[in-house]
């Protein structure tokens, strides 16, 4: 569980560990929880039932941290000449360790080197996490200008952070695998599976393409989900617009097609106003009416994980909203679902401005 948390003690073939990513990938995309996750992995890698009692369930809260925590700090460094530095924050209750509840309010810039070392997770079960400040804010909570040496380590706390440890050694063992598969001198592998069949290779490229993409999340499905109802429940409280994953760059690519359009760099984010338009229009059964279906939560992560497979990107018609911001079309498949998206480009977010849901043909 070093290295980005794709090393799992007692699992030493990559086929096996391959099919543990692809759960944990999923696991991070959708929001599953522990259980539905453990079910999912014990049917496709029978071995993780050997591993010792309560590895499995570390093995998931480590990686599913890890991975919101690859987000973030990629979102740290975008935003770094606003926000040039970071403070740690610890959960501080019973189960916090004395280390890392000694670190909570521990502020430095954003590259300095102490954050190689004690950005959250850097112990099993870690549940801490570092926040983003202004110099303005930081001064306000103690910032002298100077950074202090840490907080001694605990027994049992790591050498180096999994969100900043290089991915040498899996990529390293994803090359092995393919020039076997190139020189023809390749077997059935464990399970039956053939690694160098197309499916085996479409596996190869799916976890060097998860290495990268996995950086980009930066909320999960509980906050989305929690975006949405509080939309629904609290109408008038609007809130602040919902960061979900920075805009991938082969749809960054797409869309630079277009005169004058660049998403390069903004996230996808969601907008309470915009959200609630489109569950008042398409978020009931009359859609069926239509042809269509009525859209819900899950929806809107779906299309931030479909934008990198977009078909295509076009001026919305009228190119532009009544605020001035220019207005793309986007058309894209996930899972069962096709979806027809319009997408406001603002400063900083791209925000859906509307959608509907079909299932494909």
């Amino acid at each position: 569980m070093r290295a980005r948390a794709f090393t799992v003690p007692g699992l030493a073939g990559l086929d096996q560990m391959q099919t543990v990513l692809d759960n944990l990938t999923a696991a991070t995309e959708t929001g599953q929880s522990w259980h539905a996750w453990k079910k999912a992995t014990l049917r496709d890698v029978p071995a993780v039932a050997a591993l010792p009692k309560g590895r499995l369930e570390t093995v998931f809260r480590n990686a599913i941290q890890s991975h919101y925590a690859i987000g973030r700090r990629e979102q740290h460094a975008r935003n770094a000449a606003h926000r040039p530095f970071l403070m740690y924050s610890s959960i501080n209750d019973g189960r916090t360790r004395e280390s890392h509840r000694a670190m909570n309010g521990y502020i430095a810039p954003v590259d300095d080197p102490i954050w190689q070392k004690r950005t959250p997770p850097w112990a099993h079960r870690c549940r801490c996490s570092v926040i983003s400040l202004t110099e303005k804010q930081a001064l306000a909570r103690g910032w002298k200008g100077v950074v202090a040496a840490p907080p001694a380590k605990d027994k049992g706390d790591w050498d180096e952070s999994p969100v900043v440890a290089n991915d040498a050694g899996l990529k390293q063992a994803i090359e092995a695998r393919r020039r076997v598969c190139i020189s023809g001198l390749f077997a059935a592998g464990k399970g039956g599976k053939v690694w160098c069949d197309t499916q085996g290779m479409k596996y190869l490229e799916q976890l060097n393409k998860s290495l990268s993409a996995q950086r980009g999340m930066l909320a999960t499905q509980e906050d989305v989900a929690r975006f949405h109802g509080n939309a629904i429940a609290n109408r008038r409280v609007k809130q602040a617009a919902l960061p979900v994953m920075i805009m991938p760059d082969d749809f960054a690519a797409l869309a630079e097609r277009l005169d004058g359009v660049s998403v390069r760099g903004k996230t996808y984010a969601l907008d309470h106003d915009y959200l609630l338009h489109i569950q008042d229009t398409h978020g009931h059964e009359k859609e069926a009416l239509r042809g269509q279906l009525p859209i819900e939560a899950d929806d809107y992560m779906r299309i931030g994980l479909a934008l990198n497979d977009a078909q295509e990107v076009s001026f919305g018609k009228p190119a532009r909203s009544k605020n001035g911001a220019l207005k793309i079309t986007s058309r894209m498949m996930y899972a069962e679902f096709d979806y027809d998206v319009v997408l406001e480009v603002r400063r900083r977010h791209i925000v859906p401005f509307t959608l509907w849901k079909r299932l494909h043909k």
